[in-house]
């Protein structure tokens, strides 16, 4: 475990999360559908979230990405998803996502998730710093790592290639690390 706040808590992934991250993925398709196709297309079925918690789990173990879920303490339903990915270990530099359920929106959960996450990257990984492509639109997300010190680095025109949408300009928020 690696954050304890309110009433929910962040863990890595285990291979029994299979059926309650289906279940997230599915019941926000819509509210996740810009900001992480891959990760959905990933999970239109339980088989297909079985083989994604599996693949999670080898390259947690193999630190190529570090997928954790945000739980309800008492009851354990997964109410989001956090995980660093598109690691440059060279560079010490590590790429943020976070997905929470759009019936928990405003809560301040994913700000609490990205200030938990980027303690563990920085002191845990020792990465120097993180990254967030976020769409201009997605102002929560936005407010959430900038309310964690992520500063705008620019745009990244066509950062987002959605599955059956245009691609999109993603704009590009940095933290560094600050020891």
């Amino acid at each position: 475990m690696i954050a304890v706040f309110e009433t929910y808590h962040i863990d890595k992934i285990e291979a029994y999360d299979t059926h309650k991250i289906h279940e997230l993925l599915s019941s926000n398709y819509e509210h996740f559908e810009a900001a992480c196709p891959d990760m959905l297309a990933k999970n239109l079925t339980e088989e297909l979230s079985n083989s994604f918690v599996k693949k999670k789990i080898e390259q947690f173990k193999n630190k190529e990405a570090f997928l954790f879920t945000i739980k309800k303490t008492i009851t354990g339903d997964i109410i989001g998803i956090i995980y660093i990915k598109n690691l440059d270990w060279e560079a010490k530099q590590g790429e943020c996502i976070c997905c929470v359920d759009y019936n928990l929106q405003g809560k301040g959960i994913a700000t609490k998730a990205i200030k938990a996450l980027s303690q563990y990257a920085f002191k845990t990984l020792t990465l120097e710093s993180l990254i967030a492509n976020i769409h201009k639109t997605n102002i929560a997300s936005i407010k959430s790592v900038t309310n964690n010190g992520f500063t705008w680095t620019g745009t990244l025109n066509n950062g987002l290639k959605p599955t059956h949408n245009p691609s999109l300009d993603m704009e590009l928020y940095t933290l560094q690390n600050e020891r």
